[in-house]
């Protein structure tokens, strides 16, 4: 199955599920919580989630009870870059042409990638090597090859068992926190 048969699938699957996924998600979220990573990391670099996806509100408002420091991307379609922002509400967010949360750069600070100890990075499929499939626009891809930190995915574990090879330009994460694993 070709990568975009794959998104489409996943996406289609994803908002037929909705109910069941609430109940899930807040399993993904408790699996998170417990991960070492998560315990030693104090700027997280995550992306502010629209449904269907596996919720990020949540874990951006733990990390802030926690005293952890948020950084969202803002895209550069330009370039098809990201910049990361430190956020310290949502206020400080606006819509975006892809219709997600960004930064508002005017009034947030910039971190460098090397500033970032956690990068929660987005996905829709993965494979067994933690490669992934994303929503097609290379954006994280792309910036992965800048940032050296640990990497970790959010997702149901039905998203975690598709078979795809990787191409010379993605980037595996190191781990994919699901519903069913600790």
């Amino acid at each position: 199955m070709e990568k975009k048969e794959i998104r489409n699938l996943v996406l289609q699957k994803l908002n037929e599920n909705e109910k069941l996924n609430k109940v899930q998600i807040n399993r993904i979220h408790q699996n998170l919580y417990v991960q070492e990573l998560w315990e030693n990391a104090n700027v997280i670099g995550i992306t502010i989630s629209k449904d269907p996806e596996v919720s990020t509100i949540e874990i951006i408002e733990e990390a802030w009870k926690q005293g952890k420091t948020i950084v969202v991307p803002r895209c550069i379609p330009a370039e098809r870059q990201l910049e990361f922002y430190i956020i310290t509400d949502f206020n400080q967010t606006k819509c975006s042409s892809f219709g997600v949360l960004e930064p508002i750069p005017e009034i947030c600070v910039e971190v460098m990638p090397n500033e970032i100890e956690l990068l929660i990075v987005p996905g829709l499929a993965f494979n067994k090597k933690g490669y992934r499939i994303g929503f097609g626009g290379g954006y994280y891809d792309r910036f992965l090859v800048r940032y050296q930190g640990p990497t970790v995915a959010v997702a149901f574990d039905w998203q975690t068992k598709f078979d795809f090879n990787e191409e010379i330009h993605d980037k595996r994460v190191d781990l994919i926190i699901t519903n069913t694993i600790k």
